[in-house]
């Protein structure tokens, strides 16, 4: 078992796809301009200093990913670095889960977090991912997320 570092469009597409479709949020209509956007998107962030996407891997399987995307901010006490984080599209494959590949992934993305001095990392949790957070040191901020569609 290992961790890396995922850089390929494809397998970012693809990963986005199937959270995407285990999360139930992807109509398949839309599929196919999705692909397009979510190519044009990692060609573009995989190699800036915005994106993060770390995979554990068994042999040559990926079981478990996850994404982080970083932002530049306004320093302040909290931030003194001016960079945070986001968690997203934190998966682990159904015949894999409950087996620790989760916390083993979000270990490796905490400590990257860490070694590229943001100052927090934030994420929007499922039930199901609720206690693994909680167990690895997230707690609930007294603001609640509130949200505008465009």
């Amino acid at each position: 078992m290992e961790v890396k570092r995922i850089t390929d469009v494809g397998v970012l597409v693809h990963a986005r796809l199937d959270f995407l479709a285990q999360d139930s949020h992807l109509a398949t209509d839309f599929q196919d301009s999705l692909v397009i956007h979510l190519e044009k998107y990692f060609k573009e962030h995989v190699s800036k200093d915005d994106f993060l996407a770390l995979a554990v891997m068994e042999k040559e399987e990926m079981v478990s990913i996850g994404f982080i995307l970083i932002q530049s901010v306004p320093p302040g006490s909290f931030v003194p670095s001016g960079r945070v984080g986001t968690l997203l599209n934190i998966l682990t494959y159904p015949r894999y889960q409950r087996k620790g590949y989760g916390t083993i992934l979000l270990t490796a993305l905490i400590e990257e977090a860490r070694r590229l001095q943001l100052g927090f990392i934030d994420l929007h949790a499922t039930e199901q991912g609720k206690k693994l957070y909680k167990n690895r040191g997230f707690t609930t901020i007294p603001y609640e997320a509130m949200r505008l569609k465009l």
